[in-house]
């Protein structure tokens, strides 16, 4: 056996050395709740990460994102699908414009003129004549194309004065009086040439271009 065996002083030396001071104690718990903080810390991250794995990227939730992303393209794409049929309907209507109109010795009355690409003759309706009070001539010839109508004979033949609301420049024009038509007064194709209707407003002289094109 050693002599530092039986050393009692010397084994009491070395536990009192060994024993730890509090400050040293303090140290030594604080540093054990800083180590159980921070597995615990590292705990709580690998559950969200877990947790936002399971959630956040499953595949139900990116086919919900499939789903919604296909609604959409196909709301899109009826839009403009729906824009386009209007600019097509657009390109095949007719104009309307509020005149005024009625023989220069009279009051003038207003009355909606429409513009027609689809035919060349000019047809005024009864009713117009009568609330103008316009002088007509009998008409002897066969029936003439009307719009929005089988082809008719007229009851006689006016002419009118009339000008567009808001401008002062007057035009003389001849119609064909007809019954049951519903719009007052309706003017062709060459009546719009002639007097020079397409210098009222460009989308005119457009649309009677496209007419004569594709006719």
């Amino acid at each position: 056996m050693s002599w530092s065996t039986f050393a009692p002083w010397k084994t009491q030396d070395h536990n009192e050395d060994e024993k730890p001071t509090p400050s040293q104690s303090d140290n030594d718990e604080n540093e054990q709740q800083r180590d159980d903080l921070c597995q615990l810390q590292h705990h709580e991250q690998i559950v969200v990460q877990s947790g936002t794995d399971e959630t956040d990227y499953s595949p139900v939730h990116n086919e919900d994102l499939s789903k919604g992303r296909e609604e959409l393209i196909e709301s899109l794409d009826s839009a403009l699908s729906q824009d386009s049929q209007l600019c097509n309907e657009l390109d095949q209507c007719d104009f309307v414009y509020d005149v005024m109109a009625g023989p220069p010795e009279k009051k003038q009355l207003r009355r909606r003129m429409m513009l027609s690409f689809h035919t060349d003759t000019n047809v005024m309706s009864k009713e117009t004549h009568q609330r103008l009070g316009t002088s007509i001539t009998p008409y002897y010839g066969t029936c003439i194309q009307v719009l929005g109508l089988q082809d008719r004979k007229p009851l006689g033949i006016a002419e009118v004065q009339w000008s567009f609301c808001g401008r002062s420049k007057p035009y003389w024009t001849t119609f064909y009086v007809v019954e049951d038509v519903e719009y007052d007064l309706l003017i062709g194709r060459p009546s719009m040439r002639e007097q020079e209707l397409y210098r009222v407003d460009p989308i005119i002289a457009k649309r009677l271009r496209e007419s004569y094109r594709f006719q």
